[in-house]
């Protein structure tokens, strides 16, 4: 059985000029340290019912995709670049798309590319049984790419 134990998560404040490989690694990249959760791509697709009614028979089309809403959560790592950069891309004022990238610890295609939207940047709660850390939601908008390392 693989895991994900060993994952690194990179960001980007852009998307690519074309969701490729190449794109992707056009892009200039921040490590986020304190990495508890990552987010792991998909695209969910909507179904068409199409009802027939001289077979009476309804027919189920593919409708259209929206990424998939995953969460990201980090320990708290203070003056880490990659941590503020995250809790900028999730501030309510940023609109613009960003890149992820999850380099998995093994396999042949360990690099995940992604690109959408953070938000919900939401500090944990302060209790005797929890740790200053923080968690944010990233919305996926293209399709991943699943690549080989550069």
């Amino acid at each position: 059985m693989t895991n994900y134990i060993g994952s690194v998560v990179s960001v980007a404040p852009a998307i690519p000029a074309t969701f490729t490989k190449a794109g992707y690694e056009a892009l200039t990249w921040t490590v986020v340290n304190g990495l508890q959760v990552a987010p792991i791509p998909g695209m969910e697709t909507s179904t068409i019912d199409v009802p027939d009614l001289t077979t009476g028979i309804t027919k189920r089309e593919k409708g259209a995709s929206i990424g998939r809403e995953t969460e990201m959560g980090f320990r708290d790592v203070p003056s880490d670049a990659g941590q503020a950069a995250v809790k900028t891309y999730s501030a309510p004022d940023y609109g613009s798309e960003v890149s992820v990238r999850v380099v998995l610890p093994d396999g042949t295609n360990n690099h995940v590319y992604m690109s959408g939207i953070m938000y919900s940047y939401m500090m944990n709660e302060g209790t005797t049984e929890s740790y200053r850390g923080f968690t944010v939601t990233f919305a996926q908008n293209y399709e991943e790419v699943v690549t080989t390392a550069p």
